[in-house]
């Protein structure tokens, strides 16, 4: 079961990364771009010509960088305790080194091959009709797989006091299902390369592992394997969600009742399907996307089970691909990441294996583990403290901010500053760990670590149902480079980004709220972007907002989806501003209150003297700039173009700045100056 939530989705690399305390320095600025015509080139030219992308990598900058050097602190970490009787008492770290080891031992990988998978296909190939699928699909979900709609557990939007499921589209190989739709000429390659995939794939599961002979309705011709597996996933496609779609907070939010479910989507048994599940839907469920639901069921009902046996090994093998032997996870790769990032090489073996066990809670749960090696290493306590103290300084000024806003109502006003005063805050690391015991971990079977960790977070979940929300549930990993704006009303901050030169306890404040500050704006803000401000101080899916102050921001809001859709990415691929405008907003709303946060910190008595010959305003302006420096691979811009909620990084940095006076007065821009919108044309939502 997934949980998604908004947060920075940042590119991650390998390589070491030393800042120093003063890392925006007079050399790293470019003489020959000014600050006015396009301050990120003037802030990363000199850096974007010397630096490169590692073969194994989709992006390098600044969170590749930290990462790398989380990634060294984990192995080092790892190693330790694997050596140390004391550390390996506590069982989420024996179970990590376990699960490290097995994934490290290649040749027992290499030498297993799909035996590992042998349980599973011979339950798909003794399946004889289309009314075992609800069983079958079940228990695929609890273990990991994405086959056919998708199933989680998270609280009710409208009422965050209880958990309720949560069943939505999924099935999808591809990124997203406009790759199943597109019809212009790079979709219509990318298609055929995965045809082309799935095809070799296919050929090379049947040659190891064949199916068993007599087997009914089985298509033993992998041709015929290949289009009836895409033929399936094609039609999922067609009946999901637009991402845009999705975005709409009451557009995905659905009671039934089982019921009421069974009428929407006939003719699949969905008690069945919640059963392998261990859910019990005591009242009702939330069906994220009626039609898929609906679709989903008739195809249990019109394909023929050869077809659905195809399209369940297929899904079974891409999922399993990476924990899998070499030829396996390096066809994997060999679309996945070249293909659709522009890899040139998989990772090390190590960072790899690393990436399996680290992640969000939802997708891998026994990171927590690693989270607890991490903290001990990498987080202090003045690190937490000068962050809460930035994080109190920054909300500070968006509540003064929010009082004085001219084009909003008091009575809108008041609700959204109760909103802010009821925001929690979570930094570093959760303050219960997670309990693992029941979870078996062995040294020598990586892929059987993978679906028995699964199935355990599937089992967690589902026995939240009926009982108390846990409102201090994270869902990010300590040792992950990323933040979020959480369901609760919440902003979290895993101690991973909380790190050089993103966030240093020796740096001046500026280089601080230039960086990590503008992070906390921006989740912060995400709580009133687009999506957030439809939810109320306890979280709930609830209107507090006058009709007036509602007209208001939605015309705010479209200029900066008009903005955006205007810059144009690679391949001359625009930006999708109705996708991107939630990012959007917490970019321009993050970077406006972390600068009012910075000077709230000069009145206090912060130095203000320059360093470097640059005031600290200057400084705040290019720290944020040379935060999101980032180079990338063509095939994965255009990919992030596609798919990512997010602006690539350069428009992160172009568009928020094209709408602060700040900006203009701490630079001495001219009035009419590249780097600037026409002040009739900026805006000013938070």
């Amino acid at each position: 079961m997934k949980k998604h939530v908004q947060n920075l989705t940042l590119a991650v690399a390998v390589a070491l990364y030393c800042a120093p305390a003063s890392a925006v320095l007079p050399e790293t600025l470019s003489s020959t771009i000014k600050p006015c015509d396009d301050f990120y080139g003037y802030a990363n030219e000199v850096w974007a010509k010397s630096a490169s992308i590692p073969d194994d990598r989709a992006y390098w900058g600044v969170f590749a960088e930290i990462n790398a050097r989380n990634e060294k602190i984990l192995k080092d970490a790892i190693a330790e305790a694997a050596a140390d009787p004391a550390k390996l008492k506590n069982p989420a770290i024996a179970k990590v080194a376990n699960y490290y080891a097995s994934g490290m031992d290649t040749a027992r990988i290499d030498a297993l091959g799909l035996t590992p998978l042998k349980p599973l296909f011979d339950e798909i190939d003794a399946l004889t009709s289309t009314k075992q699928l609800p069983q079958i699909l079940g228990k695929l979900q609890r273990m990991g797989f994405n086959v056919g709609p998708s199933t989680s557990i998270s609280s009710d939007a409208k009422d965050r006091t209880r958990y309720l499921v949560q069943l939505g589209q999924g099935g999808l190989s591809l990124p997203e299902r406009d790759y199943y739709i597109r019809t212009d000429a790079k979709s219509v390659q990318t298609r055929a390369a995965y045809m082309t995939f799935v095809a070799q794939f296919m050929e090379m599961a049947v040659t190891e592992l064949p199916q068993k002979t007599g087997a009914a309705n089985t298509i033993n011709m992998p041709s015929k394997a290949v289009e009836a597996a895409y033929k399936l996933e094609n039609e999922f496609a067609k009946a999901s969600m637009t991402l845009v779609q999705q975005r709409d907070p009451k557009a995905v939010y659905n009671l039934m009742t089982v019921a009421q479910l069974n009428k929407a989507a006939p003719g699949f048994d969905w008690v069945a399907y919640f059963a392998e599940q261990k859910i019990t839907v005591a009242s009702v469920l939330n069906v994220a996307q009626p039609k898929f639901t609906t679709a989903f069921a008739k195809l249990t009902q019109t394909t023929n089970i050869g077809d659905w046996k195809a399209y369940l090994r297929l899904r079974i093998l891409s999922d399993a691909a990476p924990r899998l032997s070499a030829k396996y996870s390096d066809a994997h790769f060999a679309f996945f990441g070249t293909e659709l990032d522009g890899k040139k090489s998989q990772r090390p073996r190590a960072e790899r294996v690393l990436g399996q066990i680290s992640g969000n809670y939802g997708e891998a749960p026994l990171a927590e583990g690693l989270g607890q090696l991490y903290v001990e290493k990498a987080f202090s306590p003045e690190a937490k403290a000068r962050a809460l103290a930035m994080t109190a300084n920054i909300k500070a000024a968006l509540r003064e901010r929010l009082q004085n806003l001219a084009w909003m109502q008091p009575q809108t006003k008041e609700a959204a500053i109760k909103k802010l005063d009821a925001m929690a805050l979570q930094i570093g690391y959760p303050d219960k760990w997670r309990d693992y015991s029941s979870v078996e971990i062995r040294a020598d079977d990586y892929l059987g670590n993978w679906l028995r960790a699964g199935s355990y977070n599937s089992d967690f979940w589902a026995a939240k149902l009926g009982t108390p929300v846990d409102r201090n549930q994270w869902w990010m990993s300590p040792q992950i480079v990323n933040a979020y704006a959480g369901e609760y009303n919440e902003i979290v901050f895993p101690a991973g980004i909380l790190q050089p030169p993103f966030f240093d306890v020796k740096a001046d404040d500026a280089l601080n709220y230039g960086a990590i500050g503008m992070v906390i704006g921006h989740e912060i803000t995400h709580h009133f972007d687009d999506q957030g401000r439809q939810f109320d101080a306890s979280g709930n899916l609830k209107q507090w907002w006058t009709p007036k102050d509602d007209a208001a921001y939605k015309s705010r809001a479209q200029a900066l989806v008009t903005q955006y859709s205007n810059y144009k990415g690679v391949k001359n691929t625009p930006v999708n501003g109705k996708l991107t405008l939630g990012e959007n907003i917490a970019d321009l709303g993050g970077l406006t209150v972390a600068f009012l946060g910075l000077e709230r910190a000069l009145k206090a008595g912060a130095p203000d003297a320059k360093i470097d010959g640059l005031t600290q305003q200057q400084r705040y302006f290019l720290s944020y700039a040379q935060s999101w420096r980032e180079i990338s691979r063509e095939a994965a811009e255009l990919k992030g173009l596609l798919t990512d909620s997010h602006s690539p990084p350069r428009f992160r940095v172009q568009g928020p700045i094209a709408h602060l006076t700040s900006f203009a007065d701490t630079f001495n821009c001219p009035a009419v100056s590249p780097a600037l919108r026409a002040e009739r044309d900026r805006v000013v939502i938070w």
